[in-house]
């Protein structure tokens, strides 16, 4: 078989469905990418076994064909061709030649019939709105699902064994969408209002590879994108992309319960303040030495670092308190990652003693909330 493509119409696509193909993979299929043929329409797919990936192409004319080629070479060959050229390709005894202006290629391709698929995720039937209820499906703009996931994402563990806390829970309840992520020493909880009935409580555990890889895809733009939930999948579809997950098998933790309810002693500070003055005292943070010490009297929060070389760093700044005097200690790293979240020009920090977790939003808001826990110095 043999077609001609826009070099520039073929490479996006590719590009997008390889970022999933493992490099260095067990199975030699697992670092091709699939092409298939068919409805006017070239779609590529990539995939780890975990994550499945598929872009397409108007590609009329073409029907019943498809193919792998190496991932990486393939997608190496395309950029390296000029803006504007015309690739050409042609399929014949296991291998593609591939041709464009004066350059030639040929790739060695694996059988298609070895190439792995979720199987659409449990999805089948849940195609132009069929199947909403049975498959939990929900359509609202790409801004909104990657706020969900941006606000939170920080807060995941990072190969923990506790396998449950390496991802980020969605929970889709009744006139809310929530996504929550926790490490055990910290927890992020981002809520958004439905735009549709959700009916029961249900929830999903994305692992933490899908849900990178999704913030590389979705835009801060209002385009539409329609989120699916199966008992083990997630898929998410965008304008020419489709996007399948499995999702953690495990409890996630009742979050509920880590939220703090009678921190009743709070200050208001300016963001960028305590923003600035968090990294500058930042710089004396080690990997042994992450420890911020803060002083919290009226109207004045002091907060102070020291290290194994005796070295200190002292900031005050100028807060709205008017409580009792409180000295607590954190993890430097984890107040940066909360406030650099927070979006708003002021945000509150709630706290009921020196033993107490931190509760911190934005000011007046709490679609976004952060529960930090206090450490020993």
């Amino acid at each position: 078989m043999r077609f001609k493509i826009a070099r520039d119409k073929l490479l996006a696509p590719l590009q997008t469905v390889s970022s999933v193909v493992e490099r260095r993979a067990t199975l030699p299929i697992l670092s091709n990418v699939l092409l298939r043929f068919g409805n006017d329409r070239l779609t590529l797919t990539g995939t780890d076994m975990e994550i499945e990936m598929s872009a397409w192409t108007d590609l009329p004319g073409l029907e019943g064909f498809s193919t792998t080629l190496p991932a990486k070479k393939f997608v190496d060959i395309c950029r390296s061709l000029p803006d504007g050229a015309e690739v050409e390709l042609n399929f014949e005894d296991g291998r593609a030649n591939i041709r464009s202006g004066r350059s030639r290629f040929a790739l060695s391709t694996l059988p298609p019939v070895n190439f792995p698929s979720t199987d659409n995720g449990g999805f089948d039937g849940l195609a132009d709105g069929e199947g909403d209820e049975q498959w939990h499906s929900y359509q609202l703009q790409q801004s909104q699902l990657k706020r969900l996931f941006d606000r939170v994402a920080f807060s995941m563990a990072h190969q923990d064994v506790r396998y449950f806390l390496n991802g980020l829970l969605l929970e889709l309840d009744g006139d809310q969408l929530r996504s929550i992520a926790t490490d055990g020493h910290r927890l992020a909880l981002c809520r958004l209002p439905a735009s549709q009935p959700l009916g029961d409580k249900r929830q999903a555990l994305i692992p933490r590879k899908a849900i990178t890889e999704l913030g590389r895809l979705l835009s801060d733009s209002e385009n539409p994108c329609r989120l699916a939930i199966s008992d083990n999948h997630i898929r998410v579809d965008l304008d020419g992309l489709r996007f399948i997950s499995k999702l953690i098998d495990g409890r996630f933790p009742d979050y509920e319960r880590a939220i703090p309810r009678s921190n009743d002693q709070f200050f208001l500070a300016q963001r960028d303040s305590l923003r600035q003055a968090l990294q500058r005292t930042a710089v004396l943070a080690s990997e042994s030495q992450f420890g911020v010490r803060l002083n919290l009297e009226e109207n004045h929060l002091r907060m102070q670092m020291h290290n194994a070389d005796q070295d200190e760093a002292l900031e005050e700044l100028e807060v709205e308190y008017c409580g009792n005097p409180i000295e607590i200690g954190f993890n430097i790293s984890y107040l940066l990652d909360v406030v650099n979240a927070i979006k708003n020009d002021r945000l509150s920090v709630a706290i009921a003693n020196s033993n107490s977790s931190a509760l911190i939003q934005a000011e007046g808001d709490d679609s976004a909330i952060y529960v930090v826990m206090p450490m020993r110095l």
